[in-house]
């Protein structure tokens, strides 16, 4: 299967479906400038060509961070006050999609956590997941207090990551 429809789900109906929601979704988010600095291009081609251009270019490459989800949701829960049982229990309110779509956020921006595995990790759809990292985009966007918040939050999880 492609890798995109892969984020989405493991069969390729449900991740077609999954993907069809996340573009509709954003369709009204419009132009959006982030995607378009010169430090956050990729290379398009396989995966080791991307390296070696990466490599020979000697670029600055993001770095990727191995934070365990559970180590997330516990920061989440601690800056935000979501209880981590709300987060990952079966219940299906809002403050417990807000908590996912919260720790969600990092987990891809910092660990770069397929869509699929941390939907996995939570017992639900990838769909449901990228509409909640969507959601949280759209408030660090337009509640200054909240990106505080979530910087913060990124700040406490790599803190002792650095070297």
């Amino acid at each position: 299967m492609e890798p995109v429809l892969a984020q989405f789900s493991s069969r390729r109906g449900k991740a077609i479906r999954a993907y069809e929601q996340y573009v509709l979704g954003h369709l009204g988010d419009g132009h959006q400038s982030e995607f378009y600095r010169v430090e956050d291009q990729r290379f398009l081609g396989s995966e080791g060509f991307s390296d070696s251009i990466e490599q020979n270019a000697r670029e600055k490459v993001e770095y990727i961070y191995d934070i365990p989800m559970g180590e997330i949701m516990t920061g989440v829960e601690t800056c935000f006050g979501i209880p981590g049982g709300v987060i990952g229990g079966a219940s299906r309110n809002r403050m417990g999609a807000w908590g996912r779509g919260i720790v969600s956020y990092p987990g891809r921006k910092l660990g770069r956590y397929p869509l699929s595995e941390m939907a996995s990790s939570f017992g639900r759809d990838p769909a449901s997941l990228c509409q909640g990292i969507a959601r949280v985009e759209k408030r660090i966007r337009e509640d200054d207090r909240f990106a505080h918040k979530i910087k913060d939050l990124e700040e406490d999880l790599t803190e002792r990551r650095r070297r």
